[in-house]
């Protein structure tokens, strides 16, 4: 429990001091949590999320660590050719999500397909789409949010 923080209402909030922590209330009782490394509290989804500004990303392995990193860019790249398709490339991912087992999934806009990055692996691997714009079976037209 900490005193800082007055809770008015049951739930969790933002940290307006380090945004790797949050506010969780219960019961007039404010505890402060903290985000799993290196992620962020986002109000809007109530929950730790990487910092990334959206709608542009790059997904890119560390070659001495194997650990997936997520970073801002504007030219959507990890195999550093801007805007392609190949399975280590984006071309405009507007979303991302992280799995407990460290998997990151991703909206590529450009290539109108959603991408899987298993934890430590440079190349992801097409879930949906890819196929170009459509919206037969295996097709997506210009997704955006997972």
């Amino acid at each position: 429990m900490d005193g800082t923080f007055i809770c008015v209402n049951d739930g969790m909030f933002e940290n307006t001091n380090d945004r790797h922590t949050f506010w969780h209330c219960s019961n007039g009782y404010a505890y402060l949590q903290q985000c799993p490394g290196g992620l962020v509290w986002s109000q809007v989804k109530q929950q730790c999320v990487w910092n990334v500004v959206e709608p542009t990303i790059t997904v890119t392995t560390s070659s001495t660590t194997t650990e997936t990193v997520l970073s801002t860019t504007e030219a959507t790249s990890t195999g550093g050719k801007e805007q392609e398709s190949g399975a280590n490339q984006l071309s405009f991912a507007h979303s991302v999500v992280v799995d407990q087992m460290g998997t990151v999934y991703t909206v590529d806009y450009g290539n109108h397909r959603v991408m899987r990055w298993f934890n430590g692996l440079k190349s992801g691997s097409v879930i949906i789409g890819g196929r170009g714009a459509g919206n037969e079976t295996a097709q997506l037209s210009m997704p955006s949010d997972l």
